[in-house]
């Protein structure tokens, strides 16, 4: 079944992630995040994955420490960097429903390739995309090092489609 050009309306986009800080996990989120989809399952190197998220837009649950993380030179400082991004460079199909992804990805002028499996489940009207993987931040220049903040970040990534 052919379904270029009928999976890319992007509905909704979510970006969230965890990372250990003074021995607890710090969930945190995107508000603002877009994402432009569109999937060949005939042929999946013809598809095309981007997204971007607006780091301004960083929650965490206490303002004080998204204020810090925003606007810290040594963090996101979104002053210079107000945005990150994420490209498909290389996609295969590995089985039915799982995919592997090359991704280019920038923080903080820093372009570094990641490698991620992104998951697809179809249901009659719509599809869900999810990725789930690790960063190391430091690699990007996210902050410092530190014996209280991990140097990992967990990352979900999830898009809803509809024809």
């Amino acid at each position: 079944m052919h379904l270029q050009a009928q999976w890319k309306h992007v509905q909704k986009v979510s970006v969230n992630f965890t990372i250990k800080n003074a021995g607890i996990m710090v969930d945190g989120s995107f508000a603002e995040a877009k994402a432009d989809i569109l999937i060949d399952e005939t042929d999946p190197s013809k598809s095309a994955f981007s997204g971007m998220v607006r780091v301004a837009t960083i929650r965490t649950g206490i303002t004080l420490r998204d204020n810090h993380l925003k606007d810290k030179p040594e963090f996101f400082n979104v002053k210079q960097y107000p945005d990150i991004t994420m490209k498909a460079v290389s996609i295969a199909k590995l089985s039915e429903g799982k995919y592997a992804v090359t991704w280019e990805l920038m923080m903080k002028g820093i372009t570094k390739k990641i490698n991620t499996d992104v998951l697809f489940v179809k249901n009659s009207g719509y599809m869900m995309l999810s990725t789930d993987f690790k960063l190391k931040r430091r690699d990007w220049q996210i902050g410092s090092n530190s014996l209280t903040m991990s140097d990992w970040v967990n990352v979900s990534l999830r898009a809803v489609l509809d024809k």
